[in-house]
């Protein structure tokens, strides 16, 4: 998969070759990072519709007219250079983002043992043993070794510092059991502190079958009651219903000097 990039008019331009998808945002809003200076692979943000948590290589950017950027630049550091003088420096500044970085958790159990929502029976929080095959924790952020803590179910946030964001993609199958059903999907934050919960996505779905549910959301360590206590997300619908859980990424900037 190839990718052209330039900037054109004080835009920013990303390119898929394979289907000709444009991303686009004002060069002054966005930001190339790599998690590792010797990394060969780039994130970018501030792109409309573009998933920040994406690394494409080096060897797969293409210039505007198709040709591979490795004609023009040495390496991903050149290239990289480039960029900081026409979008800015993504190196770190005093009190802002210090570094970035994401997991990927993929669940295994559910795909076999789905959990089961009772209708009308409330909330029921979801699992993730991330032992599928496509968890990803290869990319995170320096300091940090996990997010998201299997033995409990529950997010940890307790490595990331005060101020800290968490994008999370959220992937899973929902199998209907009435025509018009109502699904709801909350995480539930601060759990044996001052809890609270924030919505995720609702749906009513008309057919009975099995929906995927893709949605994407923020949370940030914003006091010491959301950051020291776990966080987990949850389902509710008013008929009965199983879910698969796919997994869910997550894209951490951590807040420091």
């Amino acid at each position: 998969m190839a990718f052209k990039i330039y900037v054109q008019d004080n835009t920013l331009y990303l390119i898929d070759t394979t289907d000709n998808k444009q991303y686009e945002g004002h060069a002054k809003n966005c930001l190339h990072r790599r998690v590792y200076t010797t990394s060969t692979s780039f994130a970018f943000t501030g792109l409309n519709y573009w998933k920040v948590e994406t690394l494409i290589e080096f060897s797969n950017l293409q210039d505007k007219d198709g040709n591979p950027l490795s004609n023009t630049y040495a390496d991903a550091q050149a290239f990289s250079d480039y960029l900081d003088t026409v979008l800015g420096k993504s190196s770190p500044q005093a009190g802002g983002v210090k570094h970035f970085g994401f997991f990927d958790y993929n669940d295994s159990l559910t795909a076999t043992t789905p959990i089961s929502v009772i209708g009308g029976g409330g909330f029921v929080y979801l699992t993730n043993n991330e032992k599928g095959a496509f968890t990803n924790k290869l990319y995170p952020p320096n300091g940090i070794t996990k997010v998201w803590n299997p033995s409990i179910n529950s997010f940890d946030f307790t490595e990331l510092p005060l101020g800290s964001k968490l994008d999370y993609r959220l992937d899973i199958e929902i199998t209907t059991t009435s025509p018009n059903q109502d699904i709801e999907v909350e995480i539930e934050l601060a759990i044996g502190g001052s809890t609270y919960s924030l919505g995720v996505a609702e749906r009513q779905y008309k057919t009975v079958k099995t929906h995927k549910l893709n949605v994407e959301n923020y949370v940030y360590m914003g006091d010491l009651n959301t950051r020291d206590n776990p966080a987990k997300f949850k389902i509710q619908s008013d008929a009965n219903a199983t879910v698969k859980v796919n997994g869910w990424a997550c894209y951490i900037f951590v807040y420091g000097d």
